[in-house]
């Protein structure tokens, strides 16, 4: 007896990718069997359970349903069948076509069933034979034994209704008599009624037969009725629903009939007794019937004309029957017996179209005869499989034997040949001979018993006990939806305990998804996931991974440190040296000042690596103001906050608004997200300002310059300030800044390298500005650099690839005189160089940087957007913006540029927008991204990151002029607050 031996889940995906980590698949699923009954507890706490789709639930127990499985199985064995692999019948329809089969799928039909009860037949390799049968139409029918689909066509449905009625498929017979009846023509009704009456196919019949009867003219004109038998003709021409003008037409028909051949003369006593002459007028009898020598000399035919004749003569006087009543057609009368007379109509009204359905069905009948017809029947593979499976069970037609352990389980090879496993383990030992056996090791008797049932059923149960061994045989033997199955199970049971295990054992069998299911699980639920002994057996690559995710969800960010360090003193002897690598996971930036004072400072590992040491005093001096120093924020991935913490958001500063159509100015911080788009209030400016600079870091934003206004009533105070200010998001407080060197406003203020720069503007005698200063928050001072090439105020102001751009702008105030030049200034040789472009014309512009270029979006008052290359010092053209806007302002946000509010003519003409666009530089499209609290113009956008955590912070104060904030003795931000002249308590 010759076998296959095949190793389990466990001994065979070497050469698999990810699969072939036997050794660690191996300890993982060891982990998780001991936490089985932390799983188990984890089902049985849930209040209830969520079935999963296509499953079932009863009792605890999860039973997997795949309602496609028998389609698959079975359409898989007929491509095999058709290829002859693993069939074990032939049949043979003549000498150069032969058809193999599989006798256990060849039983499910009846005709096949009786052949294959005998013996000799139903032997493995056993010849039958099928003679008399068009090929295509064996092939056919074969194929709708085991898919349930045939097409039935104009080309083949008399062969197919033939073969089918043969091998009593009642159900392919009847789609091919439907096909057959919206086949009826004059031409061939004939042949079909005579062939429904052979076949016994009832309702075809009368269908047939009436369309003949009903047709008669037009059938008579055709050689079929010609080819009739002497019997058919003259139950034709007899019938009583024949429809017929009158009996002249019938008698012609029946000459025609019967001089097609003279050996038909025998017939015709029968064929003139089936033309009713007492109907037909004298004058046809006597001129047309009597003239007619074989009629004539025939005895019995002419005693009938003679009764026919004195008929008409006693007609006459007397009221007689005729021998034969007149057919249906014609008849006349209330009764339906009336004798022969003429045919009146008379129009009563006027008949209306047809109806919708029948009008439907008329169309679906043509379609059907011209296109064909597919006939589905859903359940004939899934009755096949019933079938086969109960074969399986009664160890009957099957031709493999599954061992495993002490088990053995009867088969079909070419049902297991549909799974891809199988069918690679048959192929590969073809080469040597046919196999009765096939060994499987290294899986469980209950887990192949499983997946076997489910090949033919299509169904299979699993629960906490059986899921991970049935996901990794159901990996090993390429079950793909049994896979899927097991793997949505356990993501609806994960649970703290086991989430971590089940992120590596998903991993090391490549199922992805429940992967990233457990991943997510895993990130989401830190808080009680970090309390688990599991953690702290993770590697060093899955361990950094996990604890370094921004997705990962924590109250504290000193509870990353803590766990850092207890999976490090877990096995420190081997982990001493991953001690950096751990403290890059934790995000210093976030963590509680006391915290990172206290325990993070003094940390005995860390006090023995002075790189992290070096970290530590980094970010004591950044934790307060995280933007003092924006080269280190966001330079290394300690100092970017988790995405829990919070998120960037668009934020507009100041602005004026029209009350009664009078200016106002406003002096509130409003903020945007994206992913819950509503506008909502983030504080309030020192003082309302007209005109002032706004440039923003990731957790501030600074104010300078500007035109000071009394926000109640609208009014100038007519002097610009050169006062300058930060709102910290970290303190949420606005702090008082050195004083600028200049006063101004309409001016540009961009944050390049950590500094603040302010360019051009306006002096408080409306005087176009070239001079230029940057703010250096480390000595909280400003100080001159290189004047501007061109005065400008109202300018696109920009940084870029380390320079700073100013874009356009006007060389006057009033009026406004465009320039047409790009500005940029190298804080490295600290001087200023040109480009020069028809395309720039803005004046009231914001500017973007992304992506490497530069936007300048709109402008006084045109909707161009242009973008500036600094590698080329190219200028272009985008998609314009919708419509005409000035005095707005634009800002990026998650790779999309946002454009807000504006005006499109000048305040005292015109009112302002409250709409806002949004611009995807991949499709190059302006699309609406909805709308401000209010119609805006003269305000600035900035981006910043907003914090959505509860996180512990200083209380604020009540709100005063005083800028106060209370920080310990120790903190490292004290002394540059000194430097600031900010006020300090304690």
């Amino acid at each position: 007896m010759s076998n296959v031996t095949s190793t389990g889940a466990g001994g065979s995906v070497a050469g698999r990718g990810k699969l072939g980590a036997v050794n660690f698949i191996s300890k993982t699923r060891a982990r998780l069997s001991k936490r089985r009954k932390g799983l188990q507890a984890a089902s049985a706490s849930k209040e209830s359970t969520t079935s999963l789709p296509g499953v079932g639930e009863e009792e605890g127990i999860y039973c997997f349903r795949n309602h496609g499985q028998a389609i698959q199985i079975m359409e898989k064995m007929n491509e095999l069948r058709k290829k002859g692999e693993f069939t074990d019948i032939t049949l043979v329809q003549c000498k150069d076509s032969d058809f193999p089969c599989h006798r256990a799928v060849l039983m499910s039909a009846q005709y096949f069933r009786l052949m294959l009860e005998d013996l000799e037949l139903g032997k493995a390799g056993a010849n039958l034979s099928i003679l008399h049968m068009h090929t295509e139409v064996l092939e056919d029918l074969l194929s709708f034994i085991y898919t349930g689909n045939i097409l039935v066509t104009p080309a083949n449905a008399r062969h197919l209704l033939e073969a089918a009625h043969r091998f009593q498929m009642q159900d392919v017979a009847e789609k091919c008599c439907y096909l057959l009846e919206a086949m009826l023509t004059p031409a061939n009704c004939l042949g079909l009624w005579q062939l429904a009456d052979t076949l016994d196919q009832g309702s075809f019949l009368l269908r047939a037969q009436q369309y003949a009867l009903h047709n008669f003219q037009q059938v008579m004109q055709h050689e079929e009725m010609l080819q009739l038998s002497s019997q058919q003709i003259v139950q034709y021409l007899s019938h009583d629903d024949l429809c017929t003008p009158d009996e002249h037409t019938v008698f012609t028909a029946a000459m025609k009939w019967l001089d097609t051949d003279t050996h038909r003369k025998a017939c015709i006593t029968k064929l003139v007794h089936s033309v009713r002459l007492e109907h037909v007028t004298p004058e046809f009898l006597v001129n047309s019937i009597e003239t007619v020598p074989s009629i004539m000399d025939n005895p019995e035919c002419a005693q009938y004309i003679s009764d026919a004749k004195n008929y008409h003569l006693i007609r006459v006087v007397e009221k007689v029957e005729p021998k034969y009543k007149p057919r249906k057609s014609y008849t006349t009368g209330p009764s339906g017996k009336g004798t022969r007379g003429k045919q009146l109509w008379a129009q009563v009204k006027k008949m209306g179209g047809p109806k919708n359905n029948q009008s439907k069905g008329n169309t679906a009948r043509q379609s059907v005869a011209e296109a064909g017809y597919q006939l589905c029947k859903p359940e004939q593979p899934s009755n096949v499989l019933k079938l086969m499976c109960q074969q399986r069970k009664d160890a009957e037609m099957t031709d493999i034997t599954v061992c495993c352990e002490d088990s053995n389980f009867y088969c079909h090879k070419a049902v297991l040949a549909t799974n891809a496993y199988f069918m690679a383990m048959f192929s590969a030992d073809m080469r040597e001979n046919q196999n009765s056996e096939a060994i499987l090791k290294g899986v469980s008797p209950d887990i192949v018993s499983r997946l076997l049932n489910y090949i033919y059923t299509g169904e299979i149960t699993m629960t906490t006990a059986n899921a991970q061994d049935l996901l990794e045989a159901s990996c090993h033997y390429q079950f793909q939806d049994v896979r899927e199955a097991c793997c949505t199970f356990l993501q609806d049971n994960l649970h703290p305990a086991n989430c971590i295990g089940m992120w590596q054992f998903a991993e090391a069998l490549a199922c992805d998804r429940l992967q990233e299911a457990a991943k997510q699980y895993a990130l989401r639920n830190f808080p009680d996931v970090c309390v688990e002994s599991e953690i702290l057996a993770l590697p060093l690559d899955h361990m950094l991974e996990y604890l370094s995710s921004d997705k990962l969800f924590v109250m504290e960010e000193g509870t990353v440190f803590d766990t850092a360090m207890r999976w490090l003193n877990h096995d420190l002897a081997n982990r001493r040296d991953a001690v950096r690598d751990m403290l890059g996971t934790v995000r210093l930036i976030s963590v509680h000042p006391s915290y990172l004072q206290n325990v993070v400072s003094k940390n005995a590992l860390i006090k023995q690596c002075p790189e992290c040491m070096q970290l530590v005093e980094q970010a004591k001096k950044h934790v307060l103001l995280q933007d003092c120093d924006s080269e280190w924020v966001g330079r290394i991935q300690m100092s970017k906050p988790r995405d829990c913490v919070g998120r960037s958001v668009l934020v507009i500063v100041g602005g004026m608004v029209k009350v009664d159509r009078k200016e106002v100015s406003t002096d509130k911080l409003i903020y945007y997200d994206p992913q819950d788009p509503k506008w909502r209030l983030l504080g309030k400016l020192p003082v309302p300002l007209l005109s002032p600079g706004v440039a923003a870091t990731r957790n501030s934003i600074y104010i300078t310059g500007g035109k000071a206004m009394l926000s109640r009533t609208g009014e100038e105070d007519d002097t610009v300030t050169n006062k300058a200010s930060m709102y910290s998001l970290a303190i949420e407080r606005w702090l008082d800044l050195a004083d600028m060197l200049d006063a101004r406003r309409s001016h540009g203020c961009i944050l390049l390298n950590g500094k603040v720069y302010v360019v051009g503007g306006l002096d408080q005698h409306d005087v176009v500005m070239d001079s230029a200063e940057v703010y250096d928050p480390e000595i909280n001072q400003w100080e001159s650099i290189m004047p501007l090439s061109r005065a400008v105020c109202a300018a696109a102001t920009a940084a870029c690839q380390g320079q700073l751009y100013v874009i356009g702008g006007s060389t006057m105030f009033n009026p406004i005189v465009p320039i047409n030049l790009i500005q940029c200034f190298s804080p490295e040789t600290g001087r200023w160089k040109y480009v020069e472009s028809s395309l720039i014309n803005h004046i009231g512009s914001p500017a973007v940087t992304m992506d490497g270029k530069i936007y300048a979006i709109a402008g006084a008052f045109h909707n161009h957007v242009i973008v500036f290359d600094p590698n080329t010092n190219q200028v272009t053209r985008v998609a314009n913006i919708s419509i005409v806007r000035a005095l707005h302002s634009a800002a990026m946000l998650d790779g999309k540029i946002y454009c807000t509010g504006g005006i499109r003519d000048v305040p005292e003409v015109a009112d302002p927008y409250n709409s806002m666009e949004c611009y995807d530089p991949e499709t190059d499209t302006w699309t609406a991204a909805g709308k401000l609290p209010q119609a805006l113009f003269g305000h600035r956008c900035v981006t910043v990151f907003k914090r959505t955590k509860n996180e512990p912070r200083k209380k604020k104060k009540p709100a005063g002029k005083s800028d106060q904030v209370q920080l310990s003795s120790d903190h490292p931000a004290r002394q540059f607050l000194q430097r600031r002249g900010t006020t300090i308590l304690g």
